[in-house]
C-alpha cells in the first residue's frame, strides 16, 4: 500500500488541478430562435460544435427560443468559430400546437451555418429552416466562411 500512496496522491493532485481553471473559461450569452417555414419549432436541440472549443447546446421552447450552455462551464458559449447544427428530439413539434414536425437530417449532419461567437456581435443566432433545402448544407457553410 505504501508503494502506491505517491501514485494516488499524484493522481489526486492532477485531478484537482483540472477543475482549477474551469471558472476562468470565458463564456458569452448566446440565444436565438429556430423556425421551420416561418413557424417556431419546439423541442429541437441547437448545438454549436467546434474541434477546438467545448460544445454549447440548448433546447427550444414553444416560441422556438433557445439559450446555449455548456456541460462544464455553464451558460453561454466560448468565443470562437462553430458549426451550428439542429437536432430533432422525440417531442419536436410546431411551437405550442403539439403537431409533430420533421426537421431534414441535413441540418443535424452537415449543419445550418458557420457561426462566430464574440463578445461584441455573436450573441443572437436565428435559424429559419426550410422543409426541403434546395442546396447542401456544406454549400451554406462554404459561403458563410468566405464572408
Amino acid at each position: 500500500m505504501k508503494r502506491y500512496l505517491p501514485i494516488y496522491l499524484g493522481a489526486l493532485f492532477a485531478m484537482s488541478g483540472c477543475n482549477m481553471y474551469s471558472s476562468q473559461i470565458e463564456t458569452i450569452s448566446v440565444q436565438g430562435i429556430v423556425q421551420l417555414e416561418g413557424k417556431p419549432v419546439e423541442n429541437v436541440e441547437v448545438a454549436f460544435q467546434s474541434d477546438e472549443l467545448p460544445m454549447a447546446f440548448g433546447i427550444t421552447d414553444a416560441e422556438g427560443k433557445y439559450e446555449l450552455s455548456t456541460r462544464r462551464y455553464g451558460k453561454g458559449a466560448s468565443p470562437g468559430n462553430y458549426t451550428a447544427k439542429i437536432f430533432m428530439t422525440d417531442k419536436t413539434s410546431f411551437g405550442g400546437s403539439g403537431k409533430k414536425v420533421t426537421i431534414p437530417k441535413i441540418y443535424s449532419e452537415k449543419g445550418v451555418a458557420a457561426v462566430t461567437v464574440d463578445a461584441k456581435e455573436g450573441r443572437q443566432f436565428d435559424f429559419n429552416l426550410v422543409s426541403k433545402p434546395s442546396r447542401k448544407a456544406s454549400d451554406w457553410l462554404a459561403q458563410e466562411s468566405e464572408q
